[in-house]
């Protein structure tokens, strides 16, 4: 893990480097996050989902965590992101050696580390879980069938469960998993019929996570599932104004990030972080 662990490093100083100032503007879908996750600070709610994005509450429960921990401004907010960003390169590098060998691990993560897109979306809190949960998934279930120890398929149930609970993107797992089971149960039946009770654990595993949200899935699935409007209330798209932008980040982007600024959007000298709100998005018509 040595090499891994240097790439993990290096991912994480790439993706962390001028964090609040790279991408040079915020977008209208952050500054929503942002505010969703501070109201969820010390006023947790993990079943429900927000009746903006119709993502559910565990989204906005992992910005809050990460605000809670690294502060109520938009380095705290975006920090969550990077760590799990960083995060990711470990998970492929053990998935590419549970495939196939050190070797191509080795290489698929070098390549995610220095991923431009990658680098992008580490930083941008939305779409940074569903690559971490996924590619966890499949290396905990690849593990349980090559060794066939319960344990695996268990966390891969864990995993499997916790998908449908963060951005739409680790929605793919509903197709990933039943596709190698129908695979496995055509061209591997007898190790299916061997490992029954390891696929129940898997079963298990997935409940466990989403347990609490599966009553209000069933009951509400029209707004559990994803619509092709994802802003129900706002029949316009919401982007942040170029004016609000400037008076956010007068410097631009190449000036390394001053989480002490008197203009940083969510600090100042006169108001706590707690109360400023984000920067409200305006719809154009």
């Amino acid at each position: 893990m040595g090499l891994a662990g240097l790439m993990t490093a290096a991912a994480f100083a790439l993706r962390a480097r001028y964090l609040t100032a790279i991408p040079g503007n915020i977008d209208g879908d952050i500054t929503v996050v942002g505010r969703e996750a501070l109201a969820l600070i010390g006023q947790p709610a993990w079943i429900g989902v927000s009746s903006y994005f119709q993502f559910p509450q565990f989204f906005y429960m992992l910005s809050a965590l990460s605000m809670r921990l690294f502060g109520q401004d938009l380095y705290g907010l975006f920090l969550g992101s990077v760590l799990i960003g960083a995060a990711t390169i470990p998970a492929v590098f053990w998935l590419g050696r549970e495939l196939a060998d050190r070797r191509v691990g080795l290489l698929a993560a070098a390549l995610l580390t220095i991923s431009y897109t990658h680098n992008h979306l580490s930083r941008i809190v939305i779409p940074s879980a569903p690559l971490l949960i996924v590619t966890l998934l499949c290396a905990c279930l690849w593990r349980g069938l090559r060794t066939g120890r319960g344990v695996w398929f268990a966390l891969a149930g864990i995993l499997f469960g916790l998908s449908p609970l963060v951005y739409y993107g680790a929605r793919v797992a509903f197709v990933i998993l039943p596709l190698l089971f129908l695979w496995l149960l055509i061209w591997q039946r007898r190790q299916i019929s061997g490992q029954w009770r390891h696929w129940l654990a898997l079963v298990f595993g997935a409940l466990l996570a989403f347990g609490p949200m599966l009553g209000y899935a069933l009951r509400q699935f029209d707004v559990f599932m994803p619509h092709r409007d994802r802003h129900p209330h706002q029949p316009h798209r919401l982007r942040t104004s170029a004016q609000q932008i400037r008076r956010l980040h007068p410097a631009g982007p190449a000036r390394a990030p001053d989480r002490t600024h008197a203009s940083h959007p969510f600090t100042s000298t006169a108001t706590p972080a707690r109360s400023l709100p984000f920067p409200v998005p305006c719809s154009t018509g």
